[in-house]
């Protein structure tokens, strides 16, 4: 794995990841050789849809499923966008009835306040004090009829990963049970992961998380779902999801897959120690941080992905801090990136009932496979550096 050190700290991974040197260089490649467009017939159509065929099969091999089971899509928001709208679309009228958890994704969440605008049903579930799925909440909301539950598999916030096994299962079985849509944008490459073996209909990924390009994402649909298109055009992709295919994208995403298939370690080894020496860092250097989330690192429900560390600090605004840390050249966030500019506490944290005081003070710190033990030491004294100074000047607070 790289094991570079860089001019400052980024500790920001779950928002976007630097890219692997040959992820860039298939980017490059397509934009300059392969830079056919692959519904051509002619010889650099057809090197260009031979690509797109590897990049499926590579994100497939991870997924443990068939590659013709991959559609290719613009990211994560579009990938959540295309299943959910799809499946209901494709189920037709009468069809009103949507199940998603309190912790989701914008690209979720905000999908489900529009639908409930639009005369959906949309119910949700809550979560516990660690950000996982209370089941039994759960079970009250899956009223009949229902016909889509969408649930991520590792939240973006904290890293909780979710008991989609369980919640496959309380769905039954049958013609007109609902479908499963998992969310899975922070799963691939940190966290084991096969759709199929969880029971899921369909899952979403984004490229730019593992090293990949931003621009490019993928649905794994599960053969025999029906979806009906949102977007409409030269039928490209099965005629289900039409414009011309983001080649290099996709081609940057298939070699980020291969460096992951090739370095099991990351996941297994390298992110844990990494997320272990933050937080015993951390409470060492300020006693009263409080580790919002599951603390425990694992691959099953109730414990927390590698890659993902929300740690709250009381008597310090969180906002202040990151950009703070930011001029000493250590790069967090508040929140996710997609919500981190908004002013206010993060809704997870709400959902998950963390005190206001820790909520406010509350940053995440994600790592990659650019980030090293070696850069712990130093990051952590500058956060506690950052977050005494704040607290004695009294600025921390706004």
């Amino acid at each position: 794995m790289p094991h570079e050190i860089y001019h400052g700290i980024y500790l920001d991974n779950a928002a976007t990841t630097r890219a692997f040197p040959e992820v860039a260089a298939a980017v490059v490649r397509c934009l300059t050789e392969a830079y056919g467009n692959p519904s051509s017939i002619h010889e650099k159509g057809i090197e260009a849809e031979r690509l797109l065929d590897e990049s499926a099969r590579s994100l497939a091999a991870l997924l443990e499923v068939p590659g013709d089971e991959i559609l290719f899509t613009s990211g994560g928001t579009e990938s959540n966008n295309m299943a959910i709208l799809g499946a209901l679309y494709a189920r037709g009228c009468g069809v009103d009835k949507v199940v998603v958890s309190s912790v989701e994704h914008p690209s979720v969440y905000n999908l489900a306040l529009e639908l409930r605008r639009r005369g959906f049903d949309v119910k949700s579930a809550a979560v516990d004090g660690r950000g996982v799925i209370d089941l039994d909440c759960l079970r009250k909301v899956l009223v009949p009829g229902t016909a889509l539950v969408s649930i991520m598999h590792v939240n973006n916030e904290t890293g909780a990963i979710q008991p989609i096994r369980e919640i496959r299962e309380m769905l039954g079985d049958g013609p007109h049970r609902p479908l499963l849509h998992v969310d899975a944008v922070q799963s691939l490459g940190h966290v084991p992961f096969s759709p199929r073996l969880l029971g899921a209909d369909m899952a979403s990924f984004s490229a730019h998380k593992i090293h990949g390009p931003k621009g490019s994402g993928a649905l794994w649909v599960r053969s025999g779902v029906k979806l009906a298109p949102i977007v409409y055009g030269g039928g490209q992709q099965r005629s289900l999801r039409s414009g011309t295919e983001n080649v290099p994208g996709i081609a940057g995403f298939g070699e980020a897959c291969r460096r992951l298939a090739a370095d099991p370690g990351l996941r297994e080894n390298h992110l844990p120690a990494l997320r272990r020496a933050y937080i015993e860092g951390l409470r060492r250097e300020i006693p009263d941080a409080v580790v919002n989330g599951p603390e425990e690192t694992g691959h099953c429900p109730g414990t927390a992905a590698p890659h993902v560390l929300n740690v709250g600090f009381p008597r310090v605004k969180a906002e202040v801090l990151v950009r703070l840390l930011g001029s000493k050249g250590v790069y967090v966030s508040s929140a996710s990136a997609c919500s981190s500019r908004k002013r206010g506490v993060s809704r997870v944290l709400e959902a998950m009932r963390v005190p206001r005081d820790v909520a406010e003070g509350s940053i995440r710190l994600s790592f990659g496979a650019f980030n090293h033990l070696e850069e712990v030491e130093r990051a952590v004294a500058i956060i506690a550096e950052a977050v005494a100074h704040l607290r004695r000047l009294g600025k921390g607070r706004g």
